[in-house]
C-alpha cells in the first residue's frame, strides 16, 4: 500500500496503535489509521514545519519543530481529535531530537548542549532534570527503561542510566524493580524515594565525525 501524504519532505513517521503520524516541512502533521486493512487519512492538523514527532502508549503526541526551542503536546478530546494541550519551554536552541522511555518520561536533546528529561505529573509535563553539557548535541536514542544515550559534534557516544536516591544511597532502579516484583520486604525508611536521577555511566570510543544515526537491534546492542 502506498500513501501520498505531503508534498514535502517528510522529516518523521511514527506510529501508536493502529495509526501511522506524519510530520513535514509543508507544515502538516497528519494522522492515518488503519481502516479494515487500508490505511485512510483520519486528521489533519496545519501547523508548523515538523523536525521531530514522537507518540506515547498514553496517546499523547509531542511534536518539535525548525527554528523555535518549544515542544508541542498535543492528546484527543472528546471527539477523538488531535489538538494541541500544552507547550514545554526550556531549551534556547533548536531540539535535534525526542525520545521517549519506557516508564513514560521524554527526553528532549537540543542544539544548545542541553538534555531535559520531562515526566508528567497531573496531566502535564514538568521538567524532571536537566543535563547541561558542552557540546552540540544532535541524536538521541532510548536503549531499555532505565538507559538512553546520545551524541554529539565531538563524536562520542553518552550512555545514561537511571539510579535512585534512597537515604542518601544510589541504589540501583533495576534491582528496585524487581525487588517489587517479588514482594520483597523492605524497611519503612526505605520505601522513600526521594529523587530518580539519571547519570553517565559509560562513553564509546569517539568516531571519526559527528554521529548522524542510531539504531538498537533485539540482542542488546547499539
Amino acid at each position: 500500500e502506498m500513501v501520498v501524504a505531503h508534498k514535502k519532505f517528510i522529516t518523521s513517521l511514527t506510529s501508536i496503535k493502529n495509526q501511522i503520524i506524519t510530520g513535514s516541512t509543508d507544515f502538516f502533521l497528519k494522522i492515518y489509521e488503519n481502516d479494515t486493512g487500508l490505511y485512510v487519512n483520519k486528521q489533519i492538523i496545519n501547523f508548523k514545519p515538523i523536525r521531530n514527532i514522537i507518540a506515547l502508549k498514553n496517546g499523547k503526541i509531542f511534536v518539535s519543530i525548525y527554528n523555535t526551542n518549544d515542544i508541542f503536546v498535543f492528546e484527543l478530546n472528546e471527539k477523538n481529535e488531535y489538538y494541541r494541550s500544552q507547550s514545554l519551554t526550556k531549551h534556547n536552541k533548536p531540539i535535534s531530537s525526542l525520545i521517549e522511555l519506557d516508564d513514560g518520561k521524554i527526553v528532549s536533546i537540543s542544539v544548545d548542549g542541553n538534555i531535559v528529561i520531562w515526566e508528567q505529573k497531573n496531566r502535564h509535563y514538568n521538567i524532571k532534570q536537566e543535563i547541561n553539557l558542552n557540546i552540540e548535541v544532535s541524536i538521541g536514542i532510548t536503549l531499555d527503561e532505565f538507559k538512553f544515550a546520545f551524541s554529539g559534534e565531538d563524536g562520542i557516544i553518552y550512555i545514561y542510566k537511571a539510579a535512585s536516591k534512597i537515604e542518601g544511597e544510589e541504589i540501583d532502579k533495576e534491582l528496585i524493580k524487581k525487588a517489587e516484583e517479588k514482594n520483597v520486604d523492605m524497611p519503612k525508611e526505605k520505601l522513600s524515594i526521594t529523587s530518580l536521577e539519571f547519570k553517565e555511566i559509560c562513553k564509546l570510543e569517539k568516531q571519526k565525525g559527528k554521529v548522524s544515526c542510531m539504531c538498537k537491534l533485539n540482542n542488546g546492542y547499539l
